[in-house]
C-alpha cells in the first residue's frame, strides 16, 4: 500500500519492494507486477510457498525436508488446489524450488540453555 500511497500523494515511496497499483485503479493498461510472491509459515515444521503467473507451489515440513520438489499447482485450473502437477511439470516444480531457494532467509531463533 506504501508505493500506491505515496504516488497518490506526489511523493516516493523509499526502502520498498512494492509497487503502486495506481494505474489498476484507474482502469489503466500497464500494471508493473512482481515476478513471483514468497511466503512462509514458521507452524508444522515450516511451510513454504511461492505464487508466479497460474502457478502456486508449496513445500511442507521444511525443517524435515528442506530440497523437496515443491507440490505444484495450476491455480487457472485448479483453485482449490486439489490436483499437484509437479511431475507433469519438473521445469515448473524447478523454477519454484529456485524462487524459494533465492527468498528464503533463515529466522534467528533464541537458543535455551536452561
Amino acid at each position: 500500500m506504501m508505493p500506491t500511497l505515496c504516488e497518490l500523494a506526489s511523493t516516493e515511496a523509499a526502502d520498498t519492494d512494492g509497487f503502486s497499483i495506481v494505474s489498476t485503479m484507474l482502469g489503466k493498461a500497464g500494471q508493473k507486477q512482481h515476478e513471483f510472491l514468497y511466503w512462509k509459515y514458521h507452524s508444522q515444521g515450516t511451510r513454504q510457498a511461492v505464487r508466479f503467473g497460474n502457478w502456486k507451489a508449496v513445500r511442507n515440513d521444511v525443517k524435515k525436508n528442506p530440497n523437496s520438489t515443491p507440490e505444484l499447482y495450476d491455480l487457472a485450473t485448479d483453485p482449490a488446489e486439489k490436483n499437484n502437477v509437479a511431475a507433469e511439470h519438473p521445469d515448473l516444480a524447478a523454477k519454484a524450488a529456485a524462487y524459494m531457494k533465492e527468498s528464503h532467509k533463515p529466522r534467528w531463533e533464541p537458543k535455551w540453555n536452561f
